[in-house]
């Protein structure tokens, strides 16, 4: 079963999905779950392993983003492959992002947990944890200009309009929900 047909069967789980690529990637929202790598191969001496859930949702994601970008902007191929870089480069800061935040919330708990803890360490870990998501979107920014950069002027309109219908939740897209215009059985 090819992608596209895979798409037209679940159009509303492909749409969630970008929803939460873009969410997670362009928008700057840290999603719950971290993306793990895929394991390099199998283990010696036993069965392959799959990559966990997370990593294939995610890849899904992504490549459903750069179809729906071809699509919608008419992306070259070019263009495509710079933006799938691009698209990886933000899902990579966000693993480490969501790495190091991690580190800083077990750091504040520790800290919270220690009757000894002065107001001046409670500080600088809250410091750290500002200064990280600063740094992260920041980066998230540089990113998304340099997706931005690839695109002809057109297309630049043309992404922010499809990101925004992407962000939307699902049936807040000016539509009803599936099944609330069915008339009483």
């Amino acid at each position: 079963m090819g992608n596209s047909r895979k798409h037209r069967l679940f159009p509303a789980a492909a749409a969630f999905a970008a929803w939460l690529l873009v969410a997670g990637l362009v928008g700057g929202v840290p999603l719950a779950h971290p993306a793990q790598e895929p394991p390099a191969g199998p283990p010696p001496g036993g069965p392959p392993v799959e990559p966990p859930p997370d990593f294939e949702r995610r890849e899904t994601a992504r490549l459903y983003l750069v179809h729906r970008m071809r699509q919608n902007l008419e992306l070259t191929d070019a263009q495509s492959l710079r933006v799938m870089d691009i698209l990886e480069e933000m899902e990579a800061a966000r693993r480490e992002h969501q790495e190091t935040a991690r580190d800083l919330h077990k750091r504040i708990q520790r800290l919270l947990d220690d009757p000894g803890a002065t107001d001046g360490r409670l500080l600088e870990a809250v410091a750290a944890f500002q200064r990280e998501r600063d740094r992260f979107e920041a980066a998230l920014k540089d990113l998304e200009a340099s997706l931005l950069k690839v695109l002809t002027p057109r297309q630049q309109a043309l992404f922010i309009q499809l990101r925004n219908r992407l962000m939307d939740p699902p049936g807040e897209r000016g539509g009803p929900r599936r099944g609330q215009n069915r008339r009483p059985g």
